[in-house]
């Protein structure tokens, strides 16, 4: 199936950055339609682990968030009855963890994830499939590391080192 973007007269940052912003609007489309908003998702995917409950410090670490922003998501997502909260015997601490409606909203809602990345991934020949994951994954890494410095703080101009 042929693609409605046309990059062939790009250069490849300004063709993969368009289709990174097509992309972006076509996710927070499907954020906006589904169940689960983007904090409790994060959450749910940390607490629905294999891993032990945690404490809301535990959860602000590993959610990199400010211990504020980790309580004002948690303690919604406890009113919200998606997360538990509970101590242990002798114990000051709360711990916190998936509810069963939690764990349950989660599975669906990445389950319904997984289903259009395959559909969309099937548009593939079988080969290309793995060479793209591979691929992004290696655009991904580096894309995470820091940029290199412009001069005098001013945005490079495209297609500059």
């Amino acid at each position: 199936m042929a693609s409605d973007i046309d990059t062939a007269d790009d250069d490849g940052a300004c063709a993969m950055a368009r289709l990174l912003s097509r992309f972006d609007i076509m996710r927070r489309a499907e954020e906006q339609a589904s169940e689960l908003r983007i904090a409790e998702g994060r959450l749910l995917w940390l607490l629905t682990g294999d891993g032990p409950p945690r404490t809301l410090k535990q959860i602000a670490c590993e959610l990199e968030l400010e211990q504020s922003t980790a309580n004002r998501q948690v303690n919604a997502a406890v009113r919200a009855g998606v997360v538990r909260r509970f101590r242990e015997s002798g114990s000051h601490a709360w711990l916190f963890e998936a509810s069963d409606e939690g764990a349950a909203l989660y599975e669906r809602s990445v389950g319904r994830h997984l289903d259009r990345v395959d559909d969309a991934l099937a548009a593939l020949p079988a080969d290309e499939r793995e060479r793209l994951v591979s691929s992004f994954a290696t655009f991904i890494d580096a894309y995470k590391e820091p940029p290199p410095p412009s001069p005098h703080g001013a945005p490079r101009a495209p297609g500059t080192p």
